[in-house]
């Protein structure tokens, strides 16, 4: 009998031993699901693990962490976050939005399915340090990290790869939303239609200012990244004109980079004799200025912009409160005043 028990406990221990890594780390980031990790043999950087897709997301600095656990939130009423001291399992681990009350945040601790505000950037951060759980960095390899999938600069260039190229499919695997050439091309054929759709993306790419790297500022998130050229500002014979292009990017629900739209922004203010150049190149950098730097100027956001008003707050980079920030929402044409309404 006990040679029969040494027997089986050897297949066992021959099994687990034999077990792909593969399955490892799925195993891993099954149990770890929903937690806050700290690499007790790094620096102690901090790491949420979605419990949607059981990939690891980088928390770094407080207002990252606050950013990153509000971008992966799940829109909840305020009756059914009120509802409960312990909350079901279906919402263990998950960042919940209260969608009727400014979208504050809680995080729902999946060792007692207790809720825990997120009011601000150092709550977050107390939060993380509080609730972590130490992990050895052997452990936190077998989780699948977020920006394995690759970075929001990645996307950028092989969308810019696709565009001079005209490379129509990549363009099209590329794209959130992509061409409907039954719909979308009206009287043209398929031909002409996806060579004009071409041509508008390399001549935009073409035009200045540019989209760089080296000058370019960028808003990311865990799912989603706007990047900004310089506003390029020139002084002619009768008028200043400003310029500046954007790329919204955002990861589908395989964490994977589409592009949202690209935005070619261009003003003119004429000169009357009224106001020196000087005066008028700050009157272009306020008609572009981003307070809360969700991709829309303050000037979209408060109706003063003439051509496009998105009626959000100037204050508040998500008004809705659903995790996506007012401009991706705006140009990706979901309601950046719905909560229900979202990217992905």
């Amino acid at each position: 009998m006990q040679n029969k028990i040494l027997i089986a406990f050897v297949a066992v221990a021959t099994m687990l031993t034999l077990m792909p890594a593969n399955a490892q780390a799925a195993t891993m980031a099954e149990t770890m699901k929903g937690k806050i990790l700290l690499q007790v043999e790094a620096n102690g950087e901090a790491w949420y693990v979605n419990p949607v897709n059981s990939k690891r997301y980088y928390l770094g600095r407080p207002d990252d962490a606050f950013s990153i656990m509000r971008s992966l939130g799940l829109g909840a009423k305020h009756s059914f976050i009120t509802a409960y001291t312990i909350f079901p399992a279906r919402v263990s681990g998950r960042i919940l939005i209260d969608v009727d009350d400014s979208g504050k945040a809680y995080y729902i601790n999946p060792t007692d399915r207790k809720a825990h505000y997120l009011g601000r950037p150092a709550d977050a951060f107390d939060v993380m340090r509080k609730l972590g759980k130490g992990i050895s960095n052997s452990n936190l390899a077998k989780i699948a990290d977020s920006a394995a999938s690759g970075t929001l600069w990645n996307a950028w260039d092989a969308y810019v790869t696709a565009a001079n190229n005209k490379d129509f499919d990549a363009l099209q695997n590329l794209s959130s939303t992509p061409l409907d050439l039954a719909k979308d091309c009206y009287t043209m054929t398929a031909t002409v239609c996806k060579d004009t759709y071409m041509q508008f993306a390399k001549e935009a790419l073409n035009d200045n200012p540019k989209i760089e790297q080296a000058t370019a500022t960028v808003y990311e998130s865990a799912r989603q990244g706007i990047i900004v050229s310089p506003l390029l500002k020139e002084v002619n014979a009768n008028d200043v004109t400003g310029k500046q292009q954007m790329a919204y990017f955002a990861k589908d629900n395989s964490d994977t980079w589409k592009l949202i739209r690209t935005i070619f922004a261009s003003s003119v203010l004429s000169k009357d004799g009224t106001k020196t150049d000087d005066q008028l190149k700050a009157d272009l950098d306020a008609k572009y200025l981003d307070t809360d730097q969700d991709g829309l100027s303050d000037a979209i956001e408060t109706g003063t912009d003439l051509s496009e008003n998105s009626k959000t707050n100037k204050d508040l980079r998500d008004t809705d409160g659903d995790g996506w920030w007012d401009g991706m929402e705006f140009r990706g044409d979901t309601d950046p005043l719905i909560a229900t309404s979202k990217i992905y």
